[in-house]
């Protein structure tokens, strides 16, 4: 835990400093919130604008309701994508020992990725700014 916190909060830590807009420009998305079927649109947008993609917000929503897929090796066996992200809460839920080691030994990473984030009743809170321009990708939206 304290090798994935340090390395990835102190990459990000590097891409805020060097980040000039221009030369050098970076986008922050957790893989697991693309799994996140009420996440997934977001996110993908978020990229689209990031990358100038001239897809409108329904083509996006669209991309979004298509779902995950196995595209490759890499899953150690794991054929459904989304039972690969977030295996570490399972294990927290009932040692709180252990949870409260990987919580002071990841808190910087952790922190910064925003999984920190609690509401008060103990869910996780949004953590970066998700408001668009008002479009609702729902079952309303053909594709």
């Amino acid at each position: 835990m304290q090798l994935w916190s340090d390395w990835n909060a102190d990459l990000l830590d590097w891409e805020k400093r060097h980040n000039d807009g221009s030369t050098f420009d970076f986008l922050v998305l957790r893989l697991e919130d693309l799994l996140d079927p009420n996440e997934r649109y977001q996110q993908m947008s978020r990229v689209a604008d990031f990358v100038g993609s001239v897809k409108s917000e329904q083509q996006i929503c669209c991309l979004a309701k298509e779902g995950v897929k196995d595209m490759g090796s890499h899953g150690g066996g794991i054929k459904d994508v989304t039972k690969r992200y977030g295996k570490w809460h399972d294990p927290l839920k009932n040692n709180k020992e252990l949870s409260d080691a990987i919580h002071t030994e990841g808190k910087k990473g952790l922190t910064a990725f925003g999984y920190e984030t609690l509401d008060e009743g103990g869910g996780r809170r949004p953590w970066m700014d998700a408001t668009g321009g008002g479009f609702v990708c729902d079952a309303s939206v053909r594709c």
